[in-house]
């Protein structure tokens, strides 16, 4: 092998490359850091307006949510009155209910009518 001998111009050669690498990755951290600060500021004036969507619209939701509530009691009634015709028309059974079959049990799923949302900060 041989053994490279640096002369003094390779020295300053490399030493000027040095400082190009150094003066282009402060360039790119600058650059990075500008790019997050926007992202980020994006991202939050983003959720600002969601959060002024949301608390325009919540008051027409829970009145939905609220008229869904009264009329799923209704529903159950209804199914369970489905139910008990079944049980006493036969043909009614094996035609309706066994090619469409009701659970009587409530989903796993169902929110607590009397459990309100917690409010959002702002």
């Amino acid at each position: 092998m041989e053994d490279q001998v640096t002369t003094p111009a390779d020295s300053s050669e490399l030493k000027q490359q040095l400082a190009d690498l150094r003066r282009q990755t402060n360039v790119l951290y600058m650059a990075l850091a500008v790019l997050s600060l926007t992202l980020a500021g994006f991202v939050g004036l983003q959720a600002r307006r969601a959060s002024k969507d949301l608390d325009s619209i919540r008051p027409n939701a829970t009145a939905l949510i609220d008229g869904f509530r009264k009329s799923e009691a209704g529903v159950g009634q209804f199914v369970g009155q489905l139910q008990a015709y079944g049980r006493v028309n036969k043909d009614y059974q094996q035609r309706v209910l066994a090619r469409y079959p009701v659970s009587t049990s409530a989903p796993a799923s169902t929110v607590n009518p009397a459990a309100t949302p917690p409010p959002v900060a702002p």
